[in-house]
């Protein structure tokens, strides 16, 4: 104030100061002519100072200024003294107890007619309270837009975007500005069919929903999302989205759904393969019984090919069976080379005259651990499927050779280690696969043959043996460019063995011991019966268990072997057989199933009360394997005459 202020210039000022109390705005003023200070007492409250504690100069000031924004603030007062220029600028003070507080202060130059300038004035407020709200909000507005979710705040009236989280951008291919200009019914193409209005409606009554949907990005693919909806009531509506990309989630329960049903398949498998065996075992023991009866050629031709259609059903069972079960069977360390050259001579005897059949194997083919047999399976499933590739005929080759697999050249393919592998590749130059179809091809009951000409069940099988053996299969197929299929196996260093064939043995005849048979289907009891009298056997048979046990009984000691079905009505197989343990102990005794292909748990050779079963028989058998099983257990050495059946 100057000293000739009158009574209202008095008055205002005292009503400036009030107002400036009440807005906690300190006002101070330089005279630049006397160097003379004016400090309000808010300037002292701010600087941490008991009010007019003492006479306060601007250098003083200056230093209270936090040191790092000092030679800022100095720059701005000293611009506003030499050029005129006001100043408006932000900067921290330090009170004298340590504490740090945010200002904001303005100031400007009074000069009087001719330029001179006279007075340097300004007012300071304390803005720490707003600057640790906007530091709060930008920190919660940071973990907002790194959140793991996509985050939408949605008008409630219109459905338009009204703010988003950097997640929402991400995940949908927006930009901010792009997101902003849009509304629901963008984002969501589920909302055009149902009503904005009423889902508003349904959530105001609510408070909060879950729900699941689908969302669409800006390149037009759509993704199911899971959305948590909250409506928020503040000075105006809103309605917060927390979004979820549910892709995965979604995966996982469409593969556990598909466990599920395969486990269900694997209940299913069991009964109807325990039904078929039993259909075809008495037909493949019928078909060898007529070979052996020494009948025509003509005869001799069909038995033949009886048992070879008795024999691809058979396998055509255990192979549903193995899927259902996952792949198993014995390993061991062998030649690939050697199962190539088998399968080779399968494949030129039984495929179509108009398909070049080759193979190029590399010398030195490294060994792999390996099941003989489900090796056979996986190479000879890839060329059934090269071979009904090729309608009209064309060249299948087999290739394999050694190759050191480094993980990254595997694309990805798990599992793949740096260690040597052998390469086995089947090329054909058929129809090739399209795009659609080779993702598509190792899917369980996938197939795009005609119906009842393909299981859908081969790649899918080969696949989960090459996997089971530590090995991965890649694809390469064009449609009208033939396909390769490409089977890597990793190496082994021990030492294989070569696959050669052994000679047929021949089982001892019987010496005239007595065997019980058991089994709910009279036509393989009659010719299980039949085969073994022939081979010098005394046979008794029985359709139920208990009746069994009861012809046990009459005869304990004459009895030297009983072989019993596991699945029968009333007492089954496995009750027989412990009952049966139970009253002589030292009683050979043998199942079969129709079921299952190796022992159940439990019930492998050895038999005692927990495992009541020399030896397992898998259905349908053929009848030398029956013969020589029973030679094994009874030891039977001697000849005797029985070349004919009898009941």
């Amino acid at each position: 104030m100057t000293p000739d202020a009158g009574p209202n210039n008095a008055l205002d000022s005292a009503q400036a100061a009030l107002a400036q109390e009440m807005a906690h705005l300190g006002y101070w003023e330089r005279d630049l002519e006397t160097n003379r200070h004016t400090w309000s007492d808010e300037i002292y409250r701010i600087l941490g100072l008991p009010p007019r504690s003492g006479a306060l100069t601007f250098e003083q000031l200056l230093e209270r200024v936090h040191p790092d924004d000092r030679q800022r603030v100095s720059r701005a007062m000293a611009g506003a003294l030499e050029a005129g220029a006001p100043y408006d600028l932000e900067y921290r003070i330090v009170r004298p107890s340590g504490e740090v507080r945010f200002v904001h202060s303005q100031g400007d130059v009074n000069r009087e007619g001719s330029g001179r300038a006279r007075r340097m004035l300004g007012v300071v407020q304390d803005i720490t309270d707003r600057k640790r709200g906007e530091e709060s909000l930008a920190l919660f507005r940071s973990l907002i837009d790194y959140a793991s979710d996509a985050i939408e705040v949605v008008d409630p009236a219109t459905g338009r975007i009204l703010d988003v989280n950097e997640r929402a951008c991400r995940t949908h291919g927006y930009t901010r500005e792009e997101y902003l200009a849009l509304t629901i019914a963008d984002i969501d193409p589920l909302v055009a069919r149902r009503s904005w209005e009423q889902a508003r409606d349904g959530l105001l009554q609510a408070g909060s929903r879950v729900i699941e949907s689908q969302h669409r990005r800006k390149d037009g693919s759509v993704f199911p999302v899971e959305i948590n909806l909250t409506y928020i009531r503040l000075q105006r509506d809103y309605i917060v989205a927390v979004v979820r990309d549910i892709t995965a989630r979604k995966k996982l329960e469409a593969d556990l759904l598909r466990a599920q049903r395969l486990e269900g398949l694997g209940t299913l498998a069991s009964g109807i393969a325990h039904d078929l065996n039993n259909v075809l075992a008495p037909i493949l023991m019928s078909s060898q019984l007529l070979q052996k009866s020494g009948t025509n050629h003509e005869s001799l031709k069909l038995a033949q090919t009886i048992e070879r259609a008795a024999r691809r059903g058979a396998d055509v069972v255990k192979q549903v069976l193995a899927f259902a079960r996952g792949a198993d069977g014995e390993q061991s360390v062998l030649h690939p080379a050697d199962v190539i050259r088998e399968l080779i001579r399968f494949l030129q005897e039984t495929f179509p005259k108009s398909l070049v059949i080759t193979a190029t194997l590399q010398p030195g083919l490294r060994r792999v651990t390996a099941n003989p047999t489900q090796l056979h399976q996986v190479l000879l499933n890839l060329c059934l499927n090269a071979r009904d590739a090729m309608p009209t005929g064309g060249t299948l080759e087999v290739r394999a050779e050694n190759v050191e697999v480094d993980p990254f050249e595997s694309r990805g393919t798990p599992p793949a280690t740096p260690e040597p592998y052998v390469l086995i590749e089947v090329h054909d130059t058929g129809v090739g696969i399209s795009k659609e179809v080779l993702d598509r091809i190792f899917d369980p009951f996938f197939t795009t043959k005609p119906f009842g000409h393909g299981t859908g069940l081969g790649l899918s099988m080969a696949l989960g043996i090459v996997k089971s053996l530590g090995g991965f299969i890649l694809v390469e197929s064009k449609p009208g460019q033939g396909s390769t299929f490409s089977v890597y196996l990793p190496a082994s260093s021990r030492q294989g063995t070569t696959l050669v064939a052994a000679p047929p043995s021949v089982a001892a005849r019987g010496r005239g011991e007595t065997i019980l048979v058991v089994d709910d289907e009279q036509a393989i009891l009659d010719l299980a019966s039949c085969a073994l009298q022939r081979q010098g056997y005394r046979v008794l048979t029985s359709t139920r268990g208990n009746q069994a046990l009861a012809l046990f009984n009459q005869n304990p000691a004459g009895i030297k072997l009983v072989i019993t079905d596991i699945t029968m009505p009333g007492m089954d197989g496995w009750a027989l057989l412990r009952t049966l343990r139970k009253l002589a102990p030292g009683l050979k005794v043998a199942a079969w199933s129709g079921a299952q292909s190796d022992p159940p748990e439990g019930a492998h050779p050895g038999g005692n009360d927990q495992a009541p079963v020399d030896v397992f028989i898998a259905k349908p058998f053929t009848v030398d394997s029956l013969l020589k099983t029973v030679s094994e257990l009874l030891g039977g050495r001697e000849p005797a005459p029985a070349d004919s059946c009898s009941a």
